[in-house]
């Protein structure tokens, strides 16, 4: 169940971002994603805000959603606007308890997650309402 559930949030972190223009490479497991902001560099730049450090703290700051850059945390060159974004925030025994519920053979949908993982869902949430403002800033 617990590898179930971590897959379909990881299906979710992708689709969501991917669907605004953030680069990614679909996770095949583990906790975390690993999304390039490049879309929305030339926002960026015009907030001064040219390295992943920089870009997390204005991420902080307007969305309110914690990130680590992966540069130069994750040998990421500096400049680079890629981040690790994990996904764990979320009651893990009420989402067990929910997958154990649902059985093994019914899919985890959206739903699932809104229910479930629910903070998780509004930090993706807001993550691709930033970007969204942020690419139509630059524009």
């Amino acid at each position: 169940h617990s590898r179930r559930i971590m897959s379909a949030l990881a299906k979710y972190c992708y689709n969501e971002l991917t669907a605004v223009g953030v680069g990614a490479v679909k996770p095949a497991g583990g906790f975390y994603i690993f999304p390039d902001f490049e879309i929305v560099r030339p926002y960026l730049q015009q907030r001064n805000a040219a390295t992943g450090d920089k870009m997390c703290a204005l991420i902080l700051e307007e969305a309110s959603v914690g990130l680590i850059a992966g540069g130069p945390s994750f040998r990421r060159p500096k400049d680079e606007l890629t981040v690790r974004l994990c996904y764990t925030n979320f009651d893990g025994q009420s989402a067990l308890k929910g997958s154990k519920l649902l059985g093994l053979e019914t899919e985890l949908k959206t739903e699932f997650l809104i229910k479930y993982c629910s903070p998780t869902v509004a930090g993706i949430q807001a993550l691709k309402s930033w970007v969204l403002k942020a690419s139509e800033i630059q524009s």
